[in-house]
């Protein structure tokens, strides 16, 4: 069963969905921090589980219509920036180039 919610009249929020985007966000993370994951220290590799749980929070929460797809994409990109900055490969300040469609 295909758990769903109406976002608004004309468009459906899928947990499956929202999946895929985190995939890809993962697999971006995987290309660019490669093999400094290594050297990323167990005290960023929490604050990265903290960002994690933040992420699946907000997407139940999505599904539910409790949040919006702003939201949504602003902790996909926390997220990603959260994996740069622990692998030393970016500035908590850098932007994160977010490539979801609406």
């Amino acid at each position: 069963m295909i758990r769903t919610v109406a976002a608004d009249m004309d468009s459906v929020v899928r947990i499956e969905d929202l999946s895929q985007e985190f995939d890809k966000v993962v697999e971006r993370v995987i290309g660019t921090v490669g093999v400094a994951y290594t050297a990323i220290g167990s005290d960023r590799l929490e604050g990265i589980s903290r960002i994690e749980r933040q992420v699946d929070a907000c997407a139940r929460a999505y599904v539910a219509g409790r949040c919006d797809r702003n939201l949504w994409l602003q902790v996909l990109d926390d997220y990603e920036r959260s994996w740069l900055v622990a692998a030393d490969l970016a500035s908590v300040d850098a932007p994160v180039t977010q490539t979801m469609a609406a």
